[in-house]
């Protein structure tokens, strides 16, 4: 895979050439070091289009080396690996305790303020580990929490300002991309039910996504999967409350609304009986 590549971004200190299409690179230019090779910008967008290829089919088609991952020796004679290992990204909370961490810092983040936090267990679209609502000027925005408990590594596939394509999101050696699709649907059947109440005000819907620590490409692009934001709770809170097209005397309508739904879930309309037909009474009982 892509990040078990051992590669970097920096600039090219010397003049040098792109190990697969031979362009010249000139001292400072932004460059792509895959060992102790160069590979130019452009051709780095367009092999990692498919995030799921091996360490050595990369190198193959950057055509450094033999497509083998390479071994250095060190001063005192022995071989070690050419990249150091990765940090861990075992989980460190319950999936109980990480959900109890983000409710009590959305908490916070709305106390003496006009946004509120609602509980979303007992709407229809609830999904275990999506059970919190922030209500506020910038609109509904679900959170999840059930991925609290674990570090991620987010990449892009193909380019950091790509968003068409969902961002690998890392997590012990797993793509927990899942989640970002999950998230999608948490956000897409809010966005339903917030459009059936018909409010004569803009309330826009957005998703989020909590983890213990994200590292990786830190460009919004990247951070914004598909719609989906991917931070850590104190950010992912920040995005939560933060200013739009919400008043605040139109906050609590909102909440109302929700209220309403999870006390007394919408049950299906009864089918409307059809008119008689022309020069016929109706049909009595």
């Amino acid at each position: 895979m892509l990040s078990d590549l051992n590669w970097k971004r920096s600039n090219v200190r010397g003049e040098a050439q792109c190990s697969r299409c031979s362009r010249t690179l000139l001292a400072g230019q932004n460059s792509i070091q895959i060992d102790r090779s160069r590979v130019c910008i452009k051709c780095w967008d367009e092999v990692r289009a498919d995030p799921t290829k091996s360490v050595k089919e990369y190198k193959l088609e950057f055509r450094i080396g033999n497509g083998s991952p390479t071994r250095r020796s060190s001063s005192n004679g022995r071989s070690g690996g050419s990249r150091r290992p990765a940090p861990s990204l075992q989980p460190t909370l319950s999936t109980y305790d990480a959900a109890l961490l983000v409710g009590n810092a959305l908490d916070r983040a709305v106390s003496g303020g006009s946004a509120q936090l609602f509980p979303a267990g007992d709407l229809p679209f609830f999904e275990p580990g999506f059970d919190n609502l922030v209500i506020g000027r910038a609109g509904v925005t679900v959170v999840g929490s059930k991925a609290y408990s674990s570090a991620v590594q987010i990449e892009a596939p193909v380019s950091w300002s790509s968003t068409s394509i969902p961002t690998n999101v890392l997590s012990n050696g797993r793509n927990m991309r899942a989640l970002v699709e999950l998230a999608i649907e948490q956000r897409t059947a809010l966005e339903a039910l917030i459009a059936a109440a018909k409010f004569k005000f803009e309330v826009p819907v957005a998703a989020a996504l909590c983890f213990e620590s994200v590292v990786g490409i830190d460009r919004t692009p990247v951070r914004d999967s598909m719609g989906v934001r991917i931070d850590t709770v104190e950010n992912i809170a920040a995005f939560a409350t933060r200013r739009g097209p919400v008043f605040d005397k139109e906050i609590e309508p909102v909440v109302d609304y929700l209220r309403q739904l999870a006390e007394a879930p919408l049950k299906p309309l009864a089918a409307t009986p059809e008119p008689p037909s022309p020069g016929h009474p109706p049909a009595s009982d």
